[in-house]
């Protein structure tokens, strides 16, 4: 009681800091660390994104715009005008230009530089309808707007086929029509630079669509603005170029990469500037309907190679709090339920795929994040929080944030893992083992030494033939040995230089003394080999050696150490056939469930329950007796314990 009461008087004591003041990081399991929470809006933030190259984060809300780094320090804020709230209705952020793209209330497209400086202002044109949403195809180069009056594709382009340049000595007026600068360059141009209508999105589901979106047949533009007549969700896969826009519990996909008119790489730029007219009308090349019992909310996709069998994957997300994944099987038009993943109450806000560990983040309103596994469709992670979670994104492999709407958190993926390799009996215990190799105990009494690069099994026990499972393993990869230990107390010794491993020998011994638990150490390191220490009772620090245990003789070779039944634990020589050696005492008829040796601080450890109360002994092995240090009590069941780094980890 008294160290356990020491470590809680250390944490409490503990400066406070970032994560510790959280309220939420309280409630945060592992996978999840909070980084950083910034606080530096007075109005409910709407979204936000965020730039790579910069590592900056731009955040909008109902007045203002805010660029901030990933530690808190603003850089720049816009002001919107006064009475117009919600002035930047989106804003996307341009890798390849490093600019900021964003729609605005003046029916106009903004264009920002890296420190939210005013570039160009460029107006939709006349029946554009109200763009309030936008994506980037870098592919193509083209802004993918959506709003009231459909969905439209759109490029830059010179509103005329001459230059205009000051003539003087140091600039000669040109003899000829200048050839059209770069795309790269027009964004950025102030001057002479128009919007393009490439494509317009024939939407079935829009009220009163005619020939085009919501144009009547006499070709006037007069719509209804009606709530059915926005549209306010997309999602494009750049990789494919397919975008897909969702409307009720239907998925609508169109692949603006292909036009039907022109092959791809050769688009035809029809019309003038302002795109009034000539513009191609693109219909849905797949339709997918009645794939939720609410309307979807969120959609992002999986692209798996085509050699391969599964088919991409496609993750939907909706109002009834449900997560479902869907495949696609190459070159069908049709997509196949999967399964239902995350465990959410309310409705699900945002998708966000992790490509490098094959897994899915879903965050929902009600303030609850996940990481779901896309191999094996397992919770990794979990974590909740006190306010609805309104967007998610990466930042790297390592890395996300989110935001509520009234701050923005940025947190670090820990324990990331992968599924490596999967088995038909369950897997009741793991080791591991140097050069990339994972020892693994099953229900069926095999033990496995797996590769965790390829996921192969590089030798393999056959199950026991016995009515005994199997309860522990210990590996030597000096001597290619694997020491079985079944629940009789007898251990099988196993080489492991072929595939399936074969059996060596059985030691009888040990199930004589009934033993429960094994570890494996080498009497070199632990001094157990040479000459008796020379030991006074100060360089003991006072303790005495246990008066039950003569003067050993010195040990050699690799040992394994043996807890039993009756609370003991011996040391049992491997090179002579399993001879056990230097009784000791730990926990008087209690039963050890686990020892295990920290060679490099001379120590065991031994776990036992009496009355029970777990309780760990610590020992200091010499070679003349085992010197008891300590005892530490745990109010809870402790069932396992592990040695890492000059550390004691208990489960």
């Amino acid at each position: 009681r008294e160290v356990w009461f020491d470590s809680r008087e250390c944490i409490c004591n503990r400066p406070q800091t970032e994560s510790m003041a959280e309220s939420d990081d309280a409630t945060l399991r592992s996978g999840f660390q909070l980084v950083k929470t910034y606080r530096g809006h007075r109005n409910p933030i709407r979204h936000v994104v965020f730039n790579h190259k910069a590592k900056q984060l731009l955040s909008v809300d109902e007045r203002c715009a805010k660029l901030w780094k990933t530690t808190g320090q603003e850089i720049a804020t816009i002001n919107f005008p006064p009475g117009q709230q919600c002035f930047l209705t989106h804003i996307v952020y341009v890798a390849q230009y490093n600019l900021y793209f964003a729609t605005a209330l003046d029916r106009c497209l903004k264009i920002y530089d890296d420190k939210l400086q005013l570039l160009n202002s460029m107006p939709w044109g006349k029946n554009s309808g109200v763009p309030a949403l936008l994506t980037y195809n870098p592919k193509q180069d083209e802004v993918i707007t959506a709003g009231l009056g459909g969905v439209k594709v759109w490029g830059s382009a010179l509103d005329g086929k001459r230059e205009v340049v000051e003539v003087d000595d140091a600039h000669p007026a040109p003899s000829a029509a200048l050839p059209a600068p770069p795309l790269q360059c027009l964004w950025r141009r102030r001057r002479r630079v128009a919007l393009l209508k490439r494509l317009e999105l024939h939407l079935p589901f829009l009220a009163g669509a005619g020939s085009s979106n919501g144009r009547t047949q006499g070709g006037s533009n007069a719509t209804k603005h009606t709530e059915e007549s926005w549209v306010k969700q997309l999602y494009l896969n750049t990789e494919l170029e397919l975008l897909f826009i969702f409307w009720s519990a239907n998925l609508y996909v169109y692949n603006v990469g292909h036009l039907p008119t022109s092959p791809r790489g050769k688009r035809k730029e029809l019309g003038d500037a302002l795109g009034e007219t000539g513009f191609v009308v693109l219909s849905p090349c797949y339709v997918w309907a009645g794939l939720h019992d609410q309307p979807i909310t969120v959609v992002t996709m999986m692209v798996v190679p085509n050699h391969t069998r599964g088919g991409s994957l496609i993750i939907t997300g909706a109002r009834d709090s449900k997560v479902k994944v869907w495949r696609q099987k190459a070159q069908l038009n049709q997509i196949s339920y999967v399964r239902s993943i995350g465990a959410h109450t309310k409705s699900v806000s945002w998708l966000e795929l992790h490509p490098q560990s094959s897994s899915v983040l879903t965050a929902a309103l009600d303030g609850s994040v996940q990481m779901w596994s896309l191999d094996s469709y397992e919770a990794m992670h979990r974590a909740k929080l006190s306010s609805p979670v309104l967007g998610l994104t990466l930042i790297d492999s390592m890395s996300f944030f989110l935001h509520t709407d009234a701050e923005v958190k940025i947190f670090r993926l820990v324990h990331l893992h992968d599924t490596f390799s999967q088995y038909n009996s369950p897997i009741v215990g793991l080791q591991s083992i140097d050069d990339g190799m994972v020892l693994m105990m099953c229900e069926d009494s095999s033990a496995r030494l797996v590769d965790t690069v390829s996921g192969e099994s590089m030798s393999t026990t056959v199950p026991q033939l016995s009515t005994k499972s199997l309860i522990q393993t210990q590996y030597s990869k000096a001597k290619q040995l694997l020491y079985i230990l079944l629940a009789h107390g007898e251990i099988h010794v196993y080489s492991t230089k072929t595939n399936p491993s074969v059996r060596r020998e059985v030691w009888t011994t040990t199930l004589k003394e009934r033993v429960s638990c094994i570890s494996l150490c080498h009497a070199g390191k632990l001094g157990l080999d040479g000459a008796p220490e020379a030991t006074s009772a100060e360089e003991a620090g006072g303790e005495e050696l246990a008066s039950d245990v003569p003067q050993a003789k010195g040990l050699s070779g690799e040992l394994l150490v043996a807890g039993t039944q009756d609370g003991d634990f011996w040391f049992v020589q491997t090179a002579n056939h399993g001879n056990m050696v230097r009784r000791q005492q730990s926990h008087r008829n209690v039963a050890l469930k686990a020892v295990l040796v920290a060679a490099d601080l001379k120590m065991l450890v031994t776990l036992g329950d009496p009355k029970g109360m777990s309780t760990v002994k610590l020992w200091h092995i010499r070679r003349e007796g085992t010197v008891y240090i300590k005892s530490v009590h745990f109010n809870e069941n402790v069932i396992c314990m592990n040695y890492i780094n000059r550390s004691l980890i208990t489960g």
